[in-house]
């Protein structure tokens, strides 16, 4: 697991993996789960404070991916243009 962190930190996890595994479907998840703990805590009366706190949750993951996709698409050596990439590194960060 620390070995998949760290080749992902430095952009060795392949552009297409990086962008839809890490960013699109486990951020999405992570994101949603946060979200849904943060409703019940305000139905629960559990206080706005504590919402707050869950809900934001997930932006260190959410600063890690964008990074770690912005790093993969500096190394990507497939064909296309600059404008692609920049393309996935504007829609990845905008996500968060």
């Amino acid at each position: 697991m620390a070995t998949l962190l760290h080749k992902l930190w430095v952009g060795k996890v392949p552009l297409a993996q990086a962008f839809r595994t890490f960013a699109v479907i486990y951020g999405r998840l992570l994101n949603l789960l946060a979200t849904v703990g943060a409703f019940a805590l305000i139905a629960d009366d559990a206080g706005t404070p504590w919402a707050l706190v869950v809900c934001s949750l997930p932006v260190p993951y959410n600063l890690f991916v964008v990074i770690a996709v912005w790093r993969s698409a500096d190394r990507f050596e497939g064909g296309g243009t600059g404008w692609k990439f920049c393309g996935l590194r504007l829609s990845c960060g905008c996500w968060r």
